[in-house]
């Protein structure tokens, strides 16, 4: 896998919409990283509605910028 320093997050929110996301990029053929902090929540009691995060290489930003766009105004996030 490659190096999580190239990685950047795009997009963070509930399993459901960040399972949507990563099919649209997908699709697009952007390899995806999906970091789910619910165990975390669960241990500490803390709960955040964007506790899943979504990141994609850097090099892959430009790419990915119109996907993410669109997936945030179809689903007017």
């Amino acid at each position: 896998m490659n190096d999580l320093k190239q990685h950047i997050l795009v997009y963070s929110g509930s399993f459901e919409s960040v399972e949507k996301l990563k099919y649209d990029l997908e699709e697009a053929d952007i390899s995806v990283l999906i970091k789910n902090s619910a165990i975390i929540q669960t241990i500490t009691g803390y709960t955040d509605k964007s506790y899943v995060r979504l990141y994609i290489l850097e090099s892959e930003i430009e790419k990915a910028t119109p996907i993410v766009a669109r997936f945030k105004e179809r689903f007017k996030l």
